[in-house]
């Protein structure tokens, strides 16, 4: 008799989990288009008059729900505010509270229901990791990348290392700016048997995430752009000319901006840091459906990803900055349990529900190891989103049976 089916013919857990990942999206986006009960849009624009303090923000926040029927006398559809990490936020939610308290709504609780933009806590995460490997002065203004020169001691980072960011940012700048450079460095590629030809695009100031591309270009580019110093000097002269007082007052070589194996051994390694962050960033955004439920686990792959690699002996000199991109992570991470959104998100998705809670942190048996190893503030975290979720439909149905009170 022929068996039915082999083990190789069943679906791995990983299919299992993107299928059912999938029908949950598709879920609900179909809500979305059917029901509309999930939307983003602007509901008011008000020119702020005054200081643009977290106090007055809050103030005209406030005004601009009543307005739009989100917050009313005694009650209040307002559940959660999304911002960037600023203390001015922090106040902003402070005065959203008091205010309406005063209208007799006790449900918003500014820490709780104050939720971080967490596309904002990677970027800063990823600011704090290149801070450590470029002179974040040199990319940010135009004078100092046009005049940069990665010969000079002050350029130099991590004890005398060469400024890979900075200097790749430049030469993707002085190779793509003249229509002459642009052709020869395309003939050098096809010498190289690079095809289709490429181009380094270069990264944003403001999404730090972008260096990934840029610095992922200019490796696959390396031979091309090696050959390119090698012969620059001779057919255009400098790479840069400074003039002052009519005079020339500075010249910049080609040649000061080699690169040798090690350096772009440097330029890939730095790359595939800052893909892992960036991999991350292109999750949140969708405008279809809530991502809510993703923020826990993906926070808890790059942490996972980035702790990998600081123990890597291959990453050993950029382990300090590692460090430093995890520390803004965990700052931001260690808050999220105190947000109940994020655990009643995990526990309506289908995949994840509770069990995910206590896979990855832990329920009554990891607290008593805990406590045995002499953690006297272990946690039973499997029972507190537990309590978060009975929480949340209690007061559920107090608000519901509050409203039917109210219109019989």
């Amino acid at each position: 008799m022929q068996p039915i089916a082999t083990k190789s013919d069943l679906p791995s857990p990983q299919d299992i989990h993107i299928s059912i990942h999938n029908a949950f999206v598709n879920f609900l986006k179909q809500l979305t288009t059917n029901i509309q009960i999930l939307k983003s849009q602007v509901i008011a624009f008000q020119g702020i008059s005054g200081q643009h303090t977290g106090d007055n923000l809050g103030k005209y926040f406030v005004g601009l729900c009543e307005q739009a029927g989100i917050v009313m006398p005694a009650s209040s559809k307002l559940f959660c505010i999304t911002a960037d990490n600023t203390s001015n936020n922090n106040t902003t939610c402070d005065t959203v509270e008091r205010l309406l308290q005063a209208h007799q709504v006790f449900s918003f609780n500014s820490f709780q229901h104050h939720l971080p933009c967490l596309a904002h806590v990677i970027n800063l995460a990823v600011t704090a990791f290149m801070s450590h490997i470029t002179k974040i002065s040199a990319v940010e203004t135009t004078t100092t990348i046009w005049e940069f020169n990665p010969s000079l001691d002050s350029n130099c980072i991590l004890d005398n290392f060469l400024d890979i960011v900075a200097t790749i940012r430049t030469l993707a700048i002085k190779i793509q700016c003249s229509g002459q450079h642009i052709e020869y460095f395309k003939t050098l590629q096809k010498k190289c048997s690079i095809d289709p030809i490429l181009s380094i695009p270069l990264h944003s100031n403001v999404r730090w995430g972008t260096a990934d591309g840029m610095l992922g270009q200019s490796y696959a580019l390396h031979q091309a752009i090696n050959l390119f110093i090698n012969l620059a000097d001779e057919l255009y002269g400098p790479i840069t000319t400074v003039h002052q007082d009519g005079c020339v007052h500075k010249r910049i070589p080609w040649k000061v901006f080699s690169l040798k194996p090690l350096d772009w051994e440097c330029v890939n390694d730095a790359r595939r840091i800052v893909t892992d962050a960036n991999k991350i960033q292109q999750c949140f955004p969708d405008k279809q459906c809530s991502m809510l439920w993703q923020a826990i686990p993906i926070l808890e792959e790059l942490q996972t990803a980035w702790e990998k690699k600081q123990k890597s002996g291959k990453f050993l000199l950029f382990h300090a900055a590692i460090q430093d991109g995890l520390n803004k992570i965990n700052k931001y991470y260690n808050h999220l349990d105190n947000k109940p959104v994020y655990v009643l998100a995990l526990v309506l998705h289908p995949y994840y529900k509770l069990d995910y809670i206590k896979m990855a942190w832990g329920g009554a048996a990891e607290q008593a190891k805990e406590i045995a190893a002499g953690s006297k503030h272990a946690k039973n975290w499997h029972d507190k989103a537990l309590k978060v979720v009975k929480a949340t439909m209690q007061h559920y149905w107090e608000d519901l049976e509050a409203e039917s009170a109210t219109v019989h």
